[in-house]
């Protein structure tokens, strides 16, 4: 069909106008030979009722609007952690145990870290040392701290290739800070015959065996929170925490010996016994993870 005396032509196959066409031209021609340029955006749909055209009309199979946030690939995390339960529900059997075999005792060593009262009352019924309750709480320690070290490494140190499955490397940190605590508690012994407080010695080892047992109701369900829901606000908080339980066994342990010693003498003890150590883990940690 020609079209005269008209400078637009509307391609019936595709129910587009064409401008700036010259006359006498054919709706075939006119397909194959104008330019994109030359296309008027506009469609109607009323035009052509008989063929409908929708080749305007948007489509639902377009690309993304999403923005990648990696330039280069990523490595798969391929550690399987499912076995981190057995943890958790070894620190709940245990605390279900303390809970209903020593409930008397146990109300007692969380009262004690924060009041005179509190472990005075303690030290009338028995030294804990030499007490059945001292195994559980120590196992809820060791594990308690170890789940912390544990994540904390494997969340700066994702995806990266630790030379060994995630199970082995929780039984090395385990293992690890379990020699820890018994050669720290070797040498505070040591030193408090070196220096005569053997008395001082026995009432700050109660503090801190009782604060970090306290402490681990709150460290556990942090750690539970971020292992099965990876907020790091979780993690961060108890790193934060661990801090804070820190510091308040130094303040412990200025008052303990505050008595008798000059506070330099006492700081020097503290630094050799508490804060070098505690440096040397992190700098473990540190290096595990660069």
């Amino acid at each position: 069909m020609q079209i005269e005396n008209d400078t637009t032509v509307m391609a019936p196959s595709f129910g587009i106008p064409y401008k700036e066409v010259s006359r006498s031209t054919f709706y075939d021609s006119t397909e194959l030979k104008t330019k994109p340029e030359n296309i008027i955006s506009f469609y109607r749909a009323d035009l052509f009722d008989n063929q409908k055209d929708t080749s305007l009309v948007p489509s639902i199979f377009q690309n993304h609007l999403l923005v990648p946030s990696h330039n280069s690939k990523i490595p798969i995390d391929k550690r399987s952690d499912d076995w981190i339960i057995i943890p958790f529900l070894m620190v709940l059997v245990l605390f279900i145990y303390i809970s209903k075999n020593f409930y008397q005792r146990s109300i007692q060593a969380i009262k004690a870290p924060f009041s005179k009262r509190g472990m005075s009352q303690l030290e009338r019924d028995g030294n804990v040392f030499k007490e059945t309750i001292k195994y559980p709480i120590y196992f809820i320690e060791i594990i308690t701290i170890t789940l912390i070290l544990f994540q904390t490494i494997g969340y700066f140190t994702k995806g990266t290739d630790l030379g060994a499955p995630s199970h082995k490397i929780f039984l090395f940190i385990s293992i690890g800070y379990f020699a820890f605590v018994l050669i720290k508690n070797q040498i505070l012994n040591l030193l408090s015959y070196i220096f005569d407080t053997s008395e001082e010695t026995i009432f700050y080892k109660v503090e801190g065996f009782l604060l970090l047992g306290v402490g681990s109701i709150i460290l556990i369900p942090l750690s539970f929170a971020f292992q099965y829901t990876q907020m790091v606000l979780f993690l961060y908080a108890a790193l934060v925490f661990i801090g804070l339980l820190m510091i308040f066994k130094l303040i412990k342990g200025f008052q303990i010996w505050g008595r008798k010693h000059h506070y330099f003498k006492i700081f020097a003890y503290l630094c050799t016994v508490e804060v070098l150590p505690y440096l040397l883990i992190a700098k473990t940690i540190l290096n595990i993870i660069k």
